[in-house]
């Protein structure tokens, strides 16, 4: 035990130095802040850092080694302490090892889930790990029009101890862009009234069914990782409320921080359905039955590809 001590230290000192790079007060004080956490935390930091050669979680520290920062900054929940954070990434990364193809696929590479230019020219479903996302989830579904990335949804898999695998929605983000509305607005049209927000959503309730994921939980608004102490309050407060989203969606709020979705509410009878909209709704339907019927046909042949990103 005494022998693996210095080389503990060593690693989070290194990794101090490479998150907090300037000489400023503030960042001396956040290095020694990291490296108490990292300390206080032995176990599950040792085990971020000296992941198995070749597992997901040993490719993710290299690839993005910033990860360990999860010692004193947020990853999905405002609420969630260090061990946490950090027992969930390692989780996460379990999964992925247990899936296997296509899902191990590295930081740098994007599987493109769906080609849908029968619904609009360059339409894609993209599932990629974009490091700007990397504190809402370690994988990121996405609508791509060519390569313009115009919505997202960043998600994490976790298994509990019975062995129930759970799909964890940390973030949803749109793009501030100046065509923005008009593509959203086009979109919607084209996808029988499904905003793109709801059609990602709904192509990741397929996904996460076909690889066994049948439970569904999302941050709250209270939950965002935008409210955790370590932006002191600077971070400027989204506009988007994640708790209309999900209450639209059908999830149910289970505690302050989050929702869970709610299967018998994911289809509504048609017969309810006011009679001037029913023909959207049949076509909606059958839009989804299809991409459903597409990805369990062919999720297993993808293959994980570079692609440009704007």
């Amino acid at each position: 035990m005494a022998k693996s001590m210095p080389t503990h230290i060593n690693l989070l000192i290194n990794s101090s130095l490479s998150l907090f790079k300037d000489k400023s007060i503030g960042s001396q004080i956040m290095r020694l802040r990291f490296i108490l956490a990292g300390l206080y935390e032995k176990r599950m930091a040792a085990q971020l850092l000296n992941g198995k050669e070749g597992s997901c979680l040993n490719r993710l520290m290299k690839q993005r080694p910033e990860t360990i920062g999860v010692l004193i900054w947020p990853f999905q929940c405002a609420q969630w302490q260090a061990s946490t954070r950090l027992e969930r990434i390692i989780n996460h990364c379990g999964v992925i090892d247990s899936l296997g193809p296509p899902w191990d696929f590295s930081v740098d590479r994007r599987l493109v889930l769906l080609n849908l230019d029968e619904i609009s020219t360059g339409l894609r479903v993209v599932l990629d790990q974009p490091v700007w996302f990397m504190r809402e989830g370690l994988l990121t579904i996405n609508l791509f029009i060519d390569s313009l990335r115009v919505f997202s949804v960043s998600f994490t898999f976790f298994r509990d101890k019975d062995e129930k695998l759970y799909t964890i929605i940390g973030g949803v983000q749109g793009r501030d862009i100046d065509d923005a509305l008009d593509i959203y607005r086009n979109l919607t049209k084209s996808l029988h009234g499904l905003r793109p927000r709801d059609f990602l959503l709904e192509a990741l309730k397929i996904i996460t069914s076909i690889i066994g994921s049948n439970e569904m939980l999302a941050v709250s608004e209270n939950g965002r990782y935008h409210h955790h102490p370590y932006f002191n309050k600077k971070i400027k407060k989204p506009g988007i409320n994640y708790d209309e989203i999900w209450s639209e969606r059908g999830f149910l709020k289970i505690n302050d921080d989050f929702f869970k979705f709610n299967a018998e509410t994911a289809r509504r009878d048609i017969e309810t359905i006011k009679p001037n909209k029913r023909s959207m709704y049949r076509k909606r339907f059958e839009l989804i039955d299809n991409i459903e019927l597409r990805l369990r046909r062919d999720i297993s042949l993808i293959s994980p590809i570079e692609m440009p990103d704007s």
